[in-house]
């Protein structure tokens, strides 16, 4: 009997174990898909942003009354960004650790890694004129253990459906400044034909270039189906890249022979979405410039809508004129294939057989060129459209390549500005009329009742802040230059409004 009852004991003291090895084995198995960061207390100012703990981020509002330099305070300790690691800030860009070719340019948004502020790292700013709201987020979940920071205004206009002026797109030669005014600018890129998956976009600039069109030469192509990690840095979460080029605040599509068989460039938008309810009229307006080489490609709506009228200016700095029908800042209209119910539009580079863009005097990467602004409108756009902008055009079998920059997308709801009225009243209600002015003339304000008074700020098409008006009540000047400007308008409840003018 003794016998039996010692046998017994030794089963469960050996069940015993193997019970305690198995839970130490799932433990080990759960751990290794559990991640090991901990709760972070990160305050920019005075504010305390929210941590997520199931994607490790900490994220929120910060409020600046004023312009200034700030750090982000992470467990009491101060970080700044590191520098060429993103701009680093919203607003007016600093000469200060960003690429010159940022230097005065107008950004809304920023991202890149940060550095403790006692190893190099720089403080993050806003500089927008009067300070404001930034939307904060710090993410940890990175394998390199480094934090990144991104930094953006918020976008308050319920008009509008995509505002992509490429803030992100860091790295590469600036083609339109050209070397003579631009020089020296960092870019980062692997000796690769495409951004390899294991880039995500933050990395530090480190590599020195001269030409504006360097970046070219370095044949790195993004393709979203290679570096979905680079292209969500870059703003560009869910959009269609194949074959594109980074420049600094801008992109090129481009592509190879014809002979090659090489894919050729194309940018395709997410789908419209919730910004829109049923079907609406949108205008698409962008701008163009082509890279050196003559060709043309399509403009396209996919899914529902159709183009039913297109029109394109000339981009005129300073007064200063070139080569071309449509030197003068005057609208040209152009016509959908198939005409006013289309969905394409063919844009040729060589305005010398009928095309829209001008033949430069020189395509020297030294040289300074101009932006073409597009205005397309679309009837009966839904949450399921589309837009496309595609290099393989009508005309691939002869012409090598229609390479092209893009920059300034701007996507609006015509239909909620037309046929909800009284929710666009309630939103902002500000008008700035007309659309289409003289140099110095005047412009009218419209105020709905409530609000006295409001602050409005200027924008070239570069981005560059020309002028700010504060505490404006009545009719104001026009810009004293010809081009295209962005009027950003804010009411006291911080409401803002965007709207484009064309000065002529």
């Amino acid at each position: 009997m003794i016998f039996l009852y010692n046998i017994f004991f030794i089963y469960l003291r050996m069940k015993k174990n193997f019970l305690i090895i198995l839970s130490v084995v799932f433990a080990t198995i759960v751990a290794g898909f559990t991640t090991t960061v901990s709760a972070k207390v990160v305050k920019v100012g005075v504010s305390t942003l929210n941590w997520n703990p199931e994607n490790n981020v900490a994220e929120g509002v910060a409020n600046f009354s004023t312009d200034a330099p700030f750090v982000i305070e992470i467990d009491g300790v101060d970080y700044g960004y590191t520098p060429f690691s993103g701009n680093g800030g919203v607003g007016t860009v600093p000469a200060t650790g960003s690429p010159i070719s940022w230097a005065g340019s107008y950004v809304d948004k920023s991202i890149g890694q940060l550095k403790l502020s006692n190893d190099g790292g720089l403080p993050l700013w806003i500089y927008t004129g009067q300070g404001g709201d930034v939307f904060v987020r710090i993410d940890f979940s990175n394998a390199d253990a480094v934090p990144r920071y991104y930094v953006a205004l918020p976008e308050n206009d319920p008009r509008i459906i995509i505002n992509e002026r490429f803030d992100l797109f860091q790295w590469g030669g600036d083609w339109i400044m050209g070397r003579t005014t631009k020089e020296n600018n960092p870019y980062r890129y692997p000796a690769a034909s495409i951004i390899p998956a294991d880039y995500d976009g933050t990395e530090p600039a480190t590599v020195t270039i001269v030409s504006g069109a360097t970046s070219a030469t370095v044949n790195t192509g993004i393709h979203s189906s290679n570096a979905p990690l680079f292209v969500k840095n870059r703003g560009l979460e869910g959009w269609e890249l194949t074959n594109i080029y980074e420049h600094v605040g801008y992109l090129r599509l481009s592509n190879g022979t014809a002979a090659t068989g090489t894919t050729y460039g194309i940018l395709k938008t997410p789908a419209f979405g919730s910004k829109l309810s049923g079907a609406s009229n949108v205008k698409v307006e962008f701008d163009i410039c082509r890279f050196p080489t003559v060709g043309s490609f399509y403009f396209q709506v996919e899914g529902p809508g159709s183009i039913t009228s297109a029109s394109y200016i000339d981009l005129i700095e300073n007064g200063v004129t070139y080569g071309g029908t449509n030197a003068d800042n005057a609208i040209t209209t152009l016509t959908p294939i198939g005409g006013a119910t289309g969905t394409s539009l063919v844009i040729s580079s060589d305005r010398s057989v009928g095309g829209i863009l001008p033949a430069w005097e020189s395509a020297n990467n030294d040289d300074r060129k101009f932006w073409t602004h597009l205005v397309i409108n679309i009837e009966g756009a839904t949450s399921e459209t589309k837009v496309v902008w595609d290099a393989k055009g009508p005309d691939v079998t002869t012409v090598a390549s229609a390479r092209f920059c893009l920059n300034n997308l701007l996507i609006t709801n015509l239909s909620y500005v037309t046929g909800i009225e009284s929710v666009t009243q309630s939103k902002s209600g500000v008008k700035v009329y007309p659309s289409v002015v003289k140099e110095g003339q005047l412009l009218n304000l419209g105020l709905p009742e409530g609000i006295g008074k409001v602050n409005i700020y200027v924008f070239d098409a570069t981005g560059r802040l020309v002028q700010q008006l504060k505490n404006v009540s009545r009719g104001i000047p026009a810009p004293s230059q010809k081009g295209i400007f962005f009027l950003q308008i804010q009411t006291p409840e911080k409401l803002f409004a965007t709207q484009r003018i064309i000065v002529k």
